[in-house]
This record gives C-alpha cells, sequence and structure tokens, in this order.
C-alpha cells in the first residue's frame, strides 16, 4: 500500500501537498510556484518534512530577524519578546526552522504566530 505524506502549506502559499515519500523542504518548494517573491532564504531546504507538518513561507519583506544570529537587544525589537525570552531564545540555538522556537521554554503556539512574521533562520 502507497504512503501518503501530507504536508501544509501556510503563508504567502495556502496549500496542502502529498507525497509518497518525506519531502525536504526544497521539494516542497520546488512543487510551489513561489517566484522571487518568497523568502527562501529564512528556509532551512534540507530538513526533512514528516506527515501532517506545515511549512510556512514567509513573503519578501525588509527587516527580517534571523533567529539564528540575531542579537538580544535585535530579538526584543520584536513585540513581546523582552530580555528573559530573547536570552532563551538564544541559548536554544541553533533553530533549523521556526517552528524550532516552540521548543524554547515560554513560548507556546500564540506567541510563536506572533513571533513568525518577523523572524527568518
Amino acid at each position: 500500500m502507497p504512503v501518503e505524506i501530507v504536508i501544509h502549506v501556510e503563508g504567502m502559499v495556502e496549500k496542502t501537498l502529498v507525497f509518497d515519500q518525506e519531502p525536504t523542504v526544497q521539494m516542497v518548494i520546488d512543487e510551489l510556484d513561489v517566484g522571487h517573491e518568497a523568502a527562501l532564504e529564512c528556509l532551512n531546504m534540507t530538513v526533512v518534512l514528516s506527515h501532517e507538518d506545515h511549512l510556512y513561507i514567509q513573503k519578501k519583506q525588509e527587516g527580517l530577524i534571523s533567529l539564528n544570529k540575531a542579537s538580544k537587544v535585535e530579538l526584543m525589537e520584536i513585540k513581546g519578546i523582552g530580555e528573559k525570552r530573547a536570552e532563551a531564545i538564544i541559548a536554544a540555538r541553533p533553530f533549523s526552522r521556526l517552528e524550532d522556537l516552540l521548543n524554547v521554554k515560554g513560548i507556546g503556539e500564540k506567541s510563536y504566530q506572533n513571533y513568525r512574521p518577523y523572524l527568518c533562520l
């Protein structure tokens, strides 16, 4: 029986894709028509996605803050990130996906959704 791996794409593209194997982020991007508008530099193309994973694709914009490189002060520019939370984010580096931010103590789904539009890897 063939395996179906469902990936939910969100952000500038809203689409559900089905693969016959666990795809990499690059494989998902190859299936989409995102052109030059997507902030692909915010994605780790080598990450392997699993069934029912969500992939958020941001539109290119100025001023995205790097989750892996930003200073504490830069992270604190995002509404809701104070000194302690910025320190916790820095301590949890490196991140391979934006969703890994959910593993940082004190950051739940609601906070993650608020921060996500301002962040890239």
